[in-house]
């Protein structure tokens, strides 16, 4: 019995949320999500990234690169929102918010 209460709960909360869409996303809802990733994991991830390159340096050329004084290794692009070709409802004003949203 409790399983099935486990599964109810699933089930009603999956159908209560936008994890399942009655509509289609829009533009800017894929932009918005897509970004949101980068946020929630990828930007989180940075410190141990450089953390490691500084050990590297260190270990590797007997050198301790001043703290916030890394070089800049990582570079990010994405082509959420810009590829026109790919999706006819992308518009220049879909690009020019992807483009504004993944600057700040």
């Amino acid at each position: 019995m409790r399983a099935e209460d486990t599964i109810r709960t699933e089930i009603t909360a999956l159908w209560q949320t936008d994890e399942v869409r009655l509509t289609k996303p829009t533009v800017d809802d894929e932009i918005r999500m897509g970004l949101r990733y980068f946020r929630l994991s990828l930007f989180e991830a940075l410190p141990g990234i450089y953390a490691e390159i500084a050990d590297a340096f260190r270990d590797v050329f007997r050198i301790q690169p001043e703290r916030g004084r890394y070089p800049n290794v990582l570079r990010f692009g994405s082509w959420i929102g810009v590829i026109a070709m790919a999706n006819p409802l992308v518009k220049p004003e879909s690009i020019r918010d992807a483009l504004d949203l993944r600057a700040r």
